[in-house]
């Protein structure tokens, strides 16, 4: 057997040569579909990353209804003086901690949104450069390389 270019040569015992590709035996929609399937991102890749960002944009910290009632609690604490300065105080001091919270788990949920793309971005290039040497290594078949 011999390869000239992407054909294979093979000479029969009767002296006719027989040429093949190392493509026999696929039909020409399969190797489309192959192409295809190549060519676009893993699509369980990114379905999976799009929950995960859904998931981290929504988990912002404590909700409204705690800062209501964390305000509830502050307006019906007892003060030393019993002024109104002081329960505008507590308020004031039960409305810093959740905002305190909420920017807190905010800005983890920021950082873990930029890590996600980072790895999605790192995920998709991979799988890309993956593809081109797949597409290398077939054209260096097709071309009698290998």
């Amino acid at each position: 057997m011999q390869m000239v270019g992407a054909l294979s040569q093979t000479e029969k015992p009767d002296g006719e040569v027989e040429e093949t590709s190392p493509l026999d035996g696929y039909s020409p929609d399969m190797l489309k579909g192959m192409v295809l399937k190549a060519q676009r991102p893993s699509e369980g890749l990114s379905a999976a990353y799009a929950r995960m960002a859904e998931a981290l944009k929504a988990s912002r910290g404590p909700d409204k209804s705690q800062m209501w009632f964390s305000l509830a609690a502050a307006l019906g604490k007892p003060t030393r003086t019993g002024a109104f300065g002081e329960t505008i105080g507590n308020a004031a001091e039960a409305l810093g901690a959740y905002r305190g919270a909420r920017n807190e788990a905010k800005q983890k949920g920021d950082l873990g949104l930029a890590e996600l793309e980072y790895k999605y971005a790192a995920e998709q290039d991979a799988a890309t450069q993956k593809q081109g040497l797949e597409a290398l290594k077939l054209l260096s078949k097709l071309q009698g390389g290998g």
